[in-house]
């Protein structure tokens, strides 16, 4: 079953090691969809095959360029790539994301910095924060 990932957007998902990877890939960017030799540049799909292999399903390939992997960025920051096969693809939810616009009034300097803790604490990306003296 082709897994329904696509470059620039967001989903929630699960992968079948979840033992190994964590049982929770909420709000993953994917960055992009690479072929093997792409990934082994970036990680050893190798050593990381053959930690997950015992966790997929029946019929998965078991050779690490058997099947393409996906490059994610976590909302952490942090970025994995992970092989096509280990997602469960019938937990995959795209996410549609929007732009919200805040206007705060009230707000004194100090407050800027727990205003962006909060959003950190909270996994809430945003682009820029401004100030305006009223």
């Amino acid at each position: 079953m082709p897994i329904p990932l696509e470059p620039r957007k967001v989903y929630n998902f699960n992968v079948y090691p979840s033992l190994l990877l964590g049982s929770d890939f909420s709000g993953s960017t994917v960055l992009s969809i690479l072929h093997h030799s792409d990934a082994i540049r970036e990680t050893d799909i190798f050593a990381q095959h053959a930690q997950v292999y015992p966790f997929l399903p029946a019929g998965t390939p078991n050779d690490a360029t058997g099947y393409d992997y996906v490059k994610l960025e976590l909302p952490s920051g942090n970025k994995i790539i992970l092989g096509i096969p280990w997602i469960d693809a019938n937990s995959i939810v795209l996410i549609s994301s929007q732009r919200v616009n805040v206007s705060l009034t009230g707000i004194v300097p100090t407050d800027v910095a727990k205003i962006k803790a909060l959003f950190a604490a909270n996994n809430i990306k945003y682009n820029s924060i401004t100030t305006t003296t009223i």
